[in-house]
């Protein structure tokens, strides 16, 4: 009977830490799904389709460059909460490099205004009464708006030339900023969606201005 009864709690011990080692290995799965990182969430830029205006088409537009800064054109989405302080948003990313996105939106963009005849990229030769335009991009972020609200901030500056022998040429800076909401990593990348699309209709009316006025 003592040998039965040393059976039973022997059994018992053994089930006993059977059970602890197994609260131990639930208690860690656990602590482990807790630590996880966040699923990453990617974004993309996009530009709408432009509104048709009416007018006379000019020739070719040559998209020679959309330049980038380094710290806007990597995989993360840049944010400035001041002057001197600036940061990414964690799991939220780009999924394609701006100065790539910006470039292919734009060349269909203005291909789908209906007032040029061709839009190219960089390697394709010029008619004297084309033009070329180089963007370059100085902000493209979440701004504080010098703390009166949440903005998307986008600043490019814009080269205008033609193909011909005058080389004529026109510069200037356009700016657009458009109110967050909601404030998180996707209201931001919708707001920016919307400043980058006034850019955009902005700059072709400085081509249509600059291949109407001669420069």
């Amino acid at each position: 009977m003592n040998h039965d009864m040393g059976n039973r709690l022997g059994g018992g011990r053994r089930s006993l830490r059977f059970c602890s080692l197994s609260g131990i290995l639930a208690l860690l799965i656990l602590v482990t799904a807790c630590s996880s990182p966040p699923e990453t969430r990617y974004y993309d830029i996009r530009l709408p389709d432009p509104a048709q205006s009416e007018g006379p088409r000019i020739g070719c537009v040559k998209v020679e460059e959309v330049a980038v800064p380094h710290h806007l054109d990597g995989p993360e989405i840049f944010y400035r909460s001041s002057t001197y302080e600036a940061g990414y948003y964690g799991y939220h990313q780009w999924v394609r490099p701006l100065s790539d996105s910006l470039f292919s939106e734009i060349v269909a963009y203005l291909g789908k205004t209906g007032r040029f005849e061709r839009v190219v990229g960089p390697t394709e030769p010029l008619g004297e009464d084309d033009v070329r335009l180089r963007i370059s991009v100085r902000e493209f972020t979440e701004n504080d708006g010098d703390g009166d609200a949440w903005i998307a901030d986008v600043h490019v500056a814009v080269k205008l030339g033609d193909g011909g022998v005058a080389q004529r040429r026109r510069e200037m800076s356009i700016r657009r900023s458009v109110p967050i909401s909601p404030r998180n990593a996707a209201g931001v990348v919708a707001a920016l969606n919307e400043a980058w699309a006034q850019v955009a209709a902005a700059i072709v009316d400085e081509i249509l201005s600059f291949a109407d006025s001669g420069g």
